[in-house]
């Protein structure tokens, strides 16, 4: 099982640097389509503004897989299970 625990902080690491490096083009392309003023065609709207939605989403994505990958390291505790819905107290 150590050899199934490393192959878990590789896959975990590898999928963080795939987050990161995704999450960094896309706030470089943004920059780079809000400062050219690129338009779409039909809507005529500009073209970072989606980059800038899709930008937050991505930036909350490196943020699970870094705490997915502490916990697989074993510096953070994973959360408490919840109670089911409807479950007395």
């Amino acid at each position: 099982t150590r050899l199934r625990h490393g192959l878990e902080i590789v896959t975990e690491a590898l999928m963080l640097v795939v987050w990161v490096l995704l999450t960094w083009r896309m706030g470089v392309a943004m920059a780079e389509y809000r400062a050219n003023g690129e338009v779409s065609f039909i809507l005529q709207m500009p073209v970072w503004w989606g980059y800038a939605a899709s930008l937050v989403p991505a930036a909350l994505g490196c943020v699970a897989y870094l705490w997915r990958l502490l916990e697989t390291l074993g510096l953070a505790t994973p959360p408490r299970e919840l109670p089911a819905a409807g479950a007395a107290h």
